[in-house]
């Protein structure tokens, strides 16, 4: 976990004490004023400072005595996106996470990190990659190179800025060099488990290997997308509709260069000059109840579009998150080229 100890104040500090902390924290300067107990009691900015010495207090009075008794937290096993995306509107930056007891167990700093999603993730990561060979001969496509990080670690990267932080890496073709690179993710303060496939399960079949997951919702993604979806939108929307199933889409615009007509036998109804036609394609990334994986048969082979007929076909809820963000799907040597060509001007 990061050390957030600069952060943390004892209400017995001086005001000069906590003054000097925040002179050294820079614009990240809210102190979190913990008891004895480590329990989260008040807070404390240069403003409420200011305010105390506008009231007669001096930097040798202590923090209690200006320190804001009623903080913004937000509970670990039951924080809220919407509570978030609230504090985030009111321009507050760092929140402190904390327990049942209101003890502080991690610092959501909105500086540095979108939200706080209680989903797992599932990144498919044993795909051989043929398309883009020779590249991939000795080089699993998820560790190809875009710009200065793997195509993998800039997909691994967005999603932790959303706050997730439980893993599974399906790995086969080359998979021990994927271990290898990303390990257990202890370094970036997440867990990464891995599934290994013995034989090809498919787009999605690998979840079958996950013993347990933490969360209720999990999204499962290809390993080779160079994208800037929104996963905290993406989530709020699968959460508002209670879908069981939801599946990015990516706007496909189709121009027909001639006017197409509305017929009804030989009878021309009306016509349209011209039009263009907006489809919506598979994106590769899934938010799924954990129940639907859970109920797959394990070493099956099974693609994420046959999940989504048997979720239709048992008259479950199956929807859509149409995107308008970046979304490249790395599978061919022209999609690599441009993919090099995007990153110089992402804001990965």
């Amino acid at each position: 976990m990061p050390d957030f100890s600069m952060h943390f104040v004892a209400p017995s500090d001086s005001i000069k004490c906590a003054l000097e902390r925040i002179d050294k924290l820079g614009k990240f300067g809210t102190l979190f004023v913990i008891d004895v107990q480590q329990r989260l009691v008040g807070t404390l900015t240069d403003g409420d400072i200011r305010r105390g010495l506008i009231k007669g207090l001096k930097t040798s009075n202590l923090v209690s005595e200006c320190m804001n008794r009623s903080p913004v937290s937000i509970k670990a096993d039951t924080s809220s996106v919407e509570q978030i995306v609230s504090l985030r509107a009111s321009g507050i930056a760092l929140i402190p996470v904390v327990s049942k007891l209101f003890e502080v167990v991690d610092v959501l700093n909105l500086h540095e990190q979108r939200s706080l999603l209680p989903i797992d993730a599932v990144i498919m990561a044993g795909g051989k990659g043929i398309r883009l060979r020779p590249l991939t001969e000795n080089t699993p496509k998820p560790l190809l190179m875009v710009g200065e990080k793997p195509i993998m670690k800039h997909n691994l990267d967005r999603l932790m800025t959303f706050g997730i932080k439980n893993y599974w890496v399906s790995v086969n073709y080359l998979g021990e060099k994927i271990i290898d690179y990303f390990g257990n993710g202890r370094k970036e303060n997440i867990s990464i488990k891995y599934l290994h496939e013995r034989l090809p399960l498919g787009t999605i079949g690998s979840a079958s290997l996950v013993e347990n997951f933490i969360n209720e919702d999990v999204l499962v993604t290809n390993s080779d997308l160079l994208t800037k979806v929104d996963y905290e939108k993406f989530y709020l929307d699968f959460k508002s509709q209670n879908a069981d199933m939801s599946v990015l889409s990516i706007p496909y615009e189709q121009n027909i260069p001639f006017a197409v007509m509305d017929t009804a036998d030989s009878k021309v109804l009306s016509f349209t000059e011209k039009p263009t036609y907006t489809h919506f394609t598979n994106g590769g990334v899934y938010l799924i109840k954990r129940h639907l994986l859970e109920g797959l048969k394990e070493n099956q082979y099974f693609d994420a579009t046959d999940l989504m007929q048997k979720v239709i076909d048992n008259g479950q809820k199956l929807i859509h998150f149409p995107s308008q963000e970046y979304w490249l799907d790395i599978g061919s040597h022209s999609d690599y080229l441009r993919a090099q060509q995007d990153i110089q001007n992402l804001d990965l």
